[in-house]
């Protein structure tokens, strides 16, 4: 634990040291991103997946910019009035049934029309469970969405609104025993019962397909657990996007 803990104030820790890791997406990693022009192509994935992030189409690609979160790299969606997406073919690394998810992320707007997907697996129809983060563009608040049977669901919403322009650090996460959902650190409890996320659309970044919602903002690092980390996991992970990044 105190070796753990020293890794992580020298910025040395990595989280392939814990396991479930399935997306590693670091936009600090210039080796990590492929570039036409300006436009972000393809964002490889680090976790050792191969859960590459891709963008085949120009219009709709986000781009890289240099000081985007507190003055480091970052990917940005919705750079010219058009919304991007990044899309993550379907995987067995993608099916499961517990998660824990990570971003770190500033808001640049909110798109009026209805909500903000920064990211997720999430198809518009579709009889499957599956999930999405978003900011709310009435409240900015980050909610997320499971659907069931072909129903979406508001599982929670924080009470605190988010800054416009300010990065933040979101922890997403589904734990099969307890259910929790905890989104910037407010948790809530829902209904038990074993599920298991079997959606077989492609994992999106800044906007979902078949849809015209998006998010306006940057995207510094993603990284998705197809489990349920421990508390004090999640503390590393939270530990070290926030040196990283100079997020408090």
């Amino acid at each position: 634990m105190i070796g753990t803990r020293r890794a992580i104030l020298n910025n040395r820790f990595n989280p392939l040291s814990i396991s479930g890791l399935s997306i590693w997406l670091d936009a600090q990693d210039s080796k990590t991103i492929s570039l036409s022009g300006g436009n972000v192509v393809q964002w490889n994935d680090k976790s050792g997946k191969g859960n590459h992030a891709v963008q085949g189409t120009g219009v709709n690609q986000p781009v890289l910019v240099a000081s985007g979160i507190n003055g480091k790299p970052a990917i940005r969606g919705f750079p010219s009035g058009v919304l991007s997406q990044m899309t993550i073919a379907d995987s067995p690394t993608l099916k499961y049934s517990e998660f824990t998810a990570f971003v770190v992320f500033a808001a640049n707007g909110f798109n009026d029309a209805a909500s903000n997907p920064v990211f997720g697996k999430y198809e518009v129809t579709g009889a499957q469970r599956e999930f999405m983060s978003i900011l709310t563009p009435t409240t900015h608040l980050l909610g997320q969405y499971l659907s069931s049977n072909g129903t979406s669901n508001t599982l929670l919403q924080t009470p605190n609104a988010f800054v416009v322009g300010s990065a933040k650090i979101g922890v997403v996460g589904f734990a099969d025993a307890a259910q929790n959902i905890q989104i910037f650190g407010e948790e809530q409890r829902i209904l038990a019962g074993s599920v298991v996320f079997n959606g077989t659309g492609a994992y999106f970044l800044f906007s979902r397909t078949g849809s015209a919602d998006y998010f306006n903002g940057w995207i510094g690092e993603h990284l998705f657990f197809n489990r349920a980390l421990s508390g004090v996991e999640i503390a590393n992970i939270n530990n070290y996007l926030s040196k990283k990044w100079g997020v408090v």
